[in-house]
Parts: structure tokens; sequence; C-alpha cells
């Protein structure tokens, strides 16, 4: 076979892969797209499925001979039936799910049940299938009958005209993509996910350092703009009760806090504290990941980590924040690390006027401290007509820091070289002790502030709620794993829960019979009973109401992490990358057994992950 033979039929098959990519402009919302807008969106629709073909085929151009005929022959049209046909399945898939293909969606569609076809329409898609490489075979054993000299001129300028095309549209499309993204063109941004395996070009410093575009414009720009046709959060307008009388509420974080450090021997004022006032501990709670960003997002917007990005470009608050402002609450955001990244100052307190972003201090020790301090100081000049919102978030535990006077407690003890011993075979014991002494000083803050609480007589009015955005690994599951962001073991995503307060000890009974509670589960459990919520919580969150008897158990979850995301079940971890491979293992991480997988698991997640898009 010619090499001539090979390009013409790819041209022929990059037109068709750009009529069949054509259909993802079904789903995507086109109301007020700008003219610049739809030159990014149609030039990267073109050069994309150009790019992903060109790499399947272009190799056979290259690699064209007279040897081995048939062969070549045949392993094209495969290639290119296979290619075309997939792609058709997931532009079909995506306008359904929002999904493109993967592994794991492949296990949703083969063995799911949401979709059931009948033995004919199996049999009509083999057939089609089949048609196709039928197709193909004849378009190459036509095209090289043409394969005469007299053509070449024509060939000629085929091909120059076709590569110079491919090559103005690919750069046009990356240039264009660079431009909405310094200049926030939300719909052009908006259709990148659409498009499979795409990663367009980001060059905002470049435009910065131009002079076109200044950061502040930048930010100013994201403020404004929304992330349209894709995102909406809440799915409808929430309807309330009025409130005649609305309790306070204090949300204290602490970076890092596994599970089991918070008790009478590690964390002592904080669990005397919790058992004097007759605290509820929930004994399965997971965080919504196993890192700061999505773990903090999870707990406010009671929505799956995978909206991150959405609520980002979109910039916007949780509802129950909006809520409490529309209630005159008086706003205390008091977090020891800054605000601004992760970008919380963008997404969770955008709507906060005179956010203190960043506490001052040369370490997160002496921040700890301070923020306590002005807390302490903003509660005695708070105005006690109005109702409060507290919002703490400790980091001492996150770097293992204790002020070097603070009394040694756990020994050994590691030195601040810690992290130099985290190996498969080290001893945690000593990063252990220095990580209980961490959070020991961190619970003497805490301590001085629920105290203050009860001197005040206000805890009785006031929900307090204890947490931690995740756990921390010390090597707990024998992979060397340590810290965060890892894995999805108990120690990293099953994380410490109080809540106080209010007359919470009312539903002790109900809450504890709940085998797994998550981070989800915060927004709605405060909004329906403490901001007179009407409507159902499905409109604004993932989560269920943990107050509510009726509520069925959680039997999965969704855990972020920055590389894709993860199920979790009783049984099961099921690790999820971005591009969709997947690996399956116990709760240990001892067994990598994917034959064992729930099905209905897999089609419960594909179903109800992005119910918060737009179809």
């Amino acid at each position: 076979m010619s090499t001539r033979t090979f390009l013409l039929s790819f041209l022929f098959n990059s037109l068709i892969a750009t009529f069949i990519a054509s259909r993802y402009l079904i789903t995507f919302e086109t109301t007020g797209v700008y003219l610049v807008e739809w030159a990014s969106i149609l030039t990267s629709l073109v050069s994309h499925s150009w790019l992903l073909l060109g790499i399947l085929l272009l190799p056979f151009v290259i690699c064209a001979g007279k040897r081995f005929v048939l062969c070549q022959k045949l392993l094209y049209v495969s290639i290119a039936t296979c290619a075309l046909s997939v792609l058709w399945i997931d532009t079909s898939v995506f306008a359904q799910y929002r999904f493109h293909l993967s592994g794991f969606v492949f296990q949703f569609l083969w063995h799911g049940q949401a979709i059931t076809l009948s033995w004919t329409i199996w049999a009509f898609a083999f057939a089609s299938i089949a048609l196709i490489g039928v197709g193909q075979y004849q378009l190459l054993s036509w095209l090289e009958r043409f394969n005469k000299p007299r053509f070449d001129a024509g060939y000629k300028k085929i091909k120059m005209t076709c590569i110079g095309l491919f090559a103005i549209l690919t750069v046009s499309s990356h240039m264009l993509n660079a431009y909405a993204s310094a200049f926030h063109l939300s719909n052009a941004r908006a259709f990148q996910a659409y498009l499979p395996l795409f990663y367009p070009l980001r060059a905002n410093s470049l435009f910065i350092r131009l002079g076109l575009v200044s950061k502040e414009d930048i930010a100013k720009r994201s403020m404004k703009q929304s992330f349209q046709g894709s995102f909406k959060y809440p799915l409808q307008a929430l309807e309330y009760s009025h409130i005649r009388q609305p309790k306070d509420i204090m949300l204290i974080v602490v970076d890092a806090l596994r599970k089991d450090t918070l008790n009478s021997k590690f964390m002592p004022r904080t669990f005397a504290f919790a058992q004097k006032h007759q605290a509820v501990s929930l004994p399965h709670h997971f965080s919504s990941s196993n890192a700061t960003r999505l773990g903090i997002f999870g707990l406010f917007y009671g929505l799956y980590p995978t909206y991150w990005s959405n609520v980002l470009i979109q910039q916007q608050s949780p509802v129950w924040l909006d809520r409490m402002q529309d209630l005159d609450y008086q706003m205390g955001i008091f977090a020891s690390a800054q605000l601004r990244y992760p970008e919380f100052s963008q997404t969770i307190f955008s709507g906060i006027k005179n956010l203190r972003v960043e506490t001052e201090g040369a370490d997160a020790v002496i921040r700890d401290q301070k923020a306590t301090q002005e807390w302490l100081a903003w509660f005695s000049q708070r105005d006690q007509k109005k109702p409060h919102f507290s919002f703490f978030f400790y980091d001492a535990v996150h770097a293992y820091g204790f002020p070097d006077d603070y009394p040694v407690k756990f020994e050994p003890m590691a030195g601040e070289n810690f992290v130099m011993m985290r190996t498969a075979t080290a001893d945690p014991e000593p990063i252990f002790n220095r990580y209980r002494t961490a959070a020991h000083y961190v619970d003497s803050l805490i301590g001085d502030v629920l105290e203050r609480l009860e001197q005040e007589g206000t805890l009785d009015h006031t929900l307090v709620i204890i947490t931690s955005d995740h756990g921390e690994e010390m090597n707990d599951v024998k992979r060397n794993y340590w810290g965060h962001g890892s894995s999805f073991s108990d120690a990293q995503v099953r994380v410490p829960f109080l809540m106080m307060g209010a007359g919470i000890e009312q539903h002790a009974e109900q809450l504890t019979q709940h085998q797994m509670t998550s981070h989800y589960d915060i927004a709605p459990t405060i909004m329906q009973h403490y901001l007179g919520l009407i409507s159902d919580v499905s409109l604004m969150s993932d989560g269920s109401n943990m107050l509510d008897a009726d509520v069925a158990e959680h039997e999965w979850l969704i855990l972020g992490r920055y590389d894709g995301y993860g199920v979790r079940t009783a049984e099961h971890i099921i690790n999820i990358s971005k591009t969709g491979y997947y690996e399956v293992f116990d709760t240990h991480y001892r067994d990598k057994d994917s034959a064992n997988m729930n099905q209905q698991v897999v089609q419960e997640v594909m179903l109800n992950l992005n119910r918060f898009r737009k179809h």
C-alpha cells in the first residue's frame, strides 16, 4: 500500500470523525455564546478530532510499504473502524451521562442495569460496525486504484492544504483557549470538558507579562462570569420557613486530624468537654477527600469533589452560608492557613464581605494561637442580639508543630526532620508521638474556645461541630503510605466528628444508628434543622440529613483526590484516575480484585455523579 492511499483515507476519515464529534454540540448550551467563543469551540472540535484520529492512523502513512499489503490493510481497517465506532459511542454516552468512555464507565455500561438492550439492537450495532469495516476496506481499494502518476500534482496540493489547515486550526484552537482562560470566556472553557483527552493551552502569565491583562482583571472577570451550560447548584430555588431565633453555629476543623487522636489521652480538654456536654460522636464518619481542598469543599457544599472546578469557575458560595447571611448572621472566619490557596476565598467564602483571608505568624503554631486570640476578642465584641457563625481551621497538627517550650507528652519523639524518617520499614511511633504532641497543643486552643462558650452561657444555643478535612497515615496499611493524599485508607479518610450543644444530644440514638456518615451530610443537616430549609435536601446536596430517622445509610461514598476520585464501600476501595483507569482493593489495600467489584455500586455511582450538571 502506498503512503498516498493511507493519507487520503486518513483525510476522509478525519471528516467523518469531525462529523461524529459535532454531536458533542448537541448537549452544549449555546445561549449567549460570543463569536470568539464559537471560534474557540469549532477550531478545538475539528483540530482535536483530527489529532485523536491521527495518533492512531498516521503511523500507517509513515510506515506504508509494498510488503505485507494485506496485513497493513486489515490492521488499518480494524483500527479506523474501532476509532470511529468508539468516538460514536463516546458521544452517545456523554450526551446521556456527561462521562467520556473509560475503564470504569465501561464497567457501568457492561454490567449496569441502567440500559437494557435487546438482541436486535445488539445485532444492529454489530452489523453497523461490520458495515463500517467493509466500507473502510473498499475505500482503501478504491483509492489504491487511482494511485496514478498523473494525480501527483493534485495529491501534493491536497496534502499541503490539509497539513496547513490542520496546523492553523490547532494553533488557533490553543491560542483561543489561552485567550479564553485569561479573559474568562466561560462558554469556551466549558466546552473543553466536552472533548475527550483535551488539554488546552493556558498562558495567563504570558498575557500578564505582555500587559494585556492584570491579575486583578482576571480575578474580577472570574467573579462576574459563570460556568454556563454545565453546573447548576442548587438544582432549583430553595424554600425556607421563618426562623424566630436562629441558633449560633460553630465549625472547628483541625487539618489532618486522625479519628483515633481525638480521645482523652491526646486531646484531653476537647474530649472531657464533649463528655461533659453529652456530645454525639459519629464512629464511622468519613471526609469527602484525602486532601484539604476537596475535604473542605465536601464539608461546606455537600457535593462530590468532582464539582470543584465548576464551583471555582462560577465563584459560587455554599447555600447554607448564603442562608446565614440572609438571616443576618455575624460571620467570624478564623483560619490559620491562608484562604487564597486552596482557593477558598473564591469559592466557599466568596460571598463574605471583608473576609479575613490570612492570619499573621511565621508558622502554623503561632498562627493557630493568633487565630484563637482574635476569635476570643471578636466573640467578646460581637452583637449579642444577632446570631453568629464561627469557623476555625487549625493547621499545627498538619505541620506536626507545637511551641518550643511545650511540655513533651509522648516519647520517644521524632525531631523536625521527621519527613526523612518515613520509609517502608521505619518505626512510626516517634513520628506518631510528634504528631500527637501537635494535636495536644491544638487541643489546648480548642479548649479555650469551648470554655469561653461555657462561661458566656451560650453553648445551649450554639451548635458546635468538631472534625477534620482528612486524616493522616503512618504507614497503617504497610504499603509505605505516609501523610495524606495518597490512598483512601481509614487513616486518611476516616475522621473524628463531634456534635454538641443546641439540643443535639436529643438525637444521639438515631445518629449512632448510621453505619457510615460523611462530610456530605453536614450541609443538609444544618440547613434543615437549623436554617429552616423546607425543600428536599437532594436539591442542594449529595448527602442527607443525619438527624432524619428515615434516611437510609450510605452504602458507598465518593471520595476526592487531586488526580481522580475513589469509591468507598464497606468491603472495597475503587481508585479511579482522571483517565478512567481503575483499581479495586479491600479496605486495607491488601487485595487487588476487580472481579469482586459490586456492579450495583458502579451503576449507582455513574448515575449520581453528575446530578448537578445540566443535561
